[in-house]
């Protein structure tokens, strides 16, 4: 394998791993409080803890992981970004009771599914469900379409679609797959070309969520108290409600907080995830992006080996990586 091709199989791996190691991380501290969590001295991302679940091994993570793995055993499978075939095993992961500590609204959709309420063309919650349950899946999208951007769009909509149908879902589905899109095929992160590309995906779905993306070279001056309060007031929504106490399900501030923390300090993967993992509340999906986006940006070798080591079923994550690159690969399209 030639070093363009090593490179990019490394960034595969990055982004796969970074994301479900720093899942993993999250999982024993996830509904505490971001004063509770503020409280502690040390780094919450240098090394895996034990959950207050005692049948929960060390390294376990959560419903995003599964949906992540889900989605991209599909595509290889397939070859390419079939809706069905990624419904089919997010319904399987439902049917069997797998799903560990799974979003509400993912269950939700899924069980209309799984209960035949609702065909694939039907599926998808409706407008007013704008949980972040389906970004996950979107880091998938944008490593399969980094480099044939042009279906990128369609790919993540239709990836969205199986559970989300909200505008504001679709916006940040989009927003992730892009900026997953953008760390892969970059040495060098330049902030500009970021948020253009993030800011342009999400403006399809949602302007107010795009120009929220253009506004961060202002956001990242102001202090993290104010981010997260400005993140709160975007797209405001009373089935939504702030809370001090951490960050909810509502995918928009989800997204900004993710972005925020990983612009602080893109290079820096255990600092993004520690700093996520402070902020209260259902910290899983906004430490899993920010070190989704990390891990595409460092590759494999600037993870912590300790901690990929100590993820559950590394092993079987990593190979999930590796076929998705190898699928990708062999489309014959251009070399990776």
């Amino acid at each position: 394998m030639d070093p363009l091709d090593l490179n990019r199989l490394s960034k595969f791996r990055g982004t796969v791993l970074g994301a479900a190691v720093a899942d993993a991380l999250a999982f024993p501290y996830q509904h505490y409080s971001r004063t509770f969590l503020r409280s502690f001295a040390h780094s919450l991302a240098a090394s895996m803890a034990d959950h207050h679940a005692v049948f929960h091994p060390r390294g376990q993570w959560s419903d995003d992981t599964q949906s992540l793995l889900a989605t991209a055993r599909a595509v290889s499978e397939d070859g390419a970004v079939n809706a069905a075939g990624i419904c089919a095993r997010l319904v399987a992961l439902r049917r069997d009771q797998l799903l560990i500590e799974p979003e509400p609204s993912l269950v939700r959709a899924l069980d209309l599914i799984a209960d035949g309420h609702l065909g694939l063309e039907e599926a998808g919650l409706g407008p007013g469900h704008a949980e972040a349950g389906a970004a996950p899946r979107a880091v998938v999208i944008g490593l399969w379409d980094h480099d044939r951007l042009d279906a990128l769009p369609a790919d993540v909509d239709a990836c969205t679609r199986i559970t989300h149908r909200d505008p504001r879902a679709l916006a940040v589905a989009s927003a992730v797959a892009a900026g997953i899109a953008v760390t892969v095929a970059t040495e060098e992160l330049m902030l500009g070309e970021f948020l253009d590309r993030v800011a342009a995906a999400a403006g399809r779905h949602d302007p107010v969520i795009a120009e929220a993306v253009l506004d961060f070279p202002r956001v990242l001056s102001i202090s993290e108290d104010r981010a997260l309060r400005h993140f709160e007031a975007i797209s405001p929504d009373d089935r939504y409600p702030a809370s001090a106490d951490g960050i909810g399900a509502y995918c928009v501030p989800v997204l900004f907080a993710a972005m925020y923390y990983f612009l602080k300090a893109p290079y820096r993967y255990e600092k993004v995830v520690d700093r996520c993992l402070r902020v209260g509340g259902r910290i899983d999906t906004p430490a899993f992006l920010a070190a989704a986006w990390s891990g595409a940006l460092v590759g494999e070798e600037g993870l912590p080996a300790h901690l990929v080591d100590g993820v559950f079923h590394s092993a079987e994550i990593n190979a999930a990586a590796d076929d998705l690159f190898a699928r990708a690969a062999s489309r014959g399209e251009r070399s990776l």
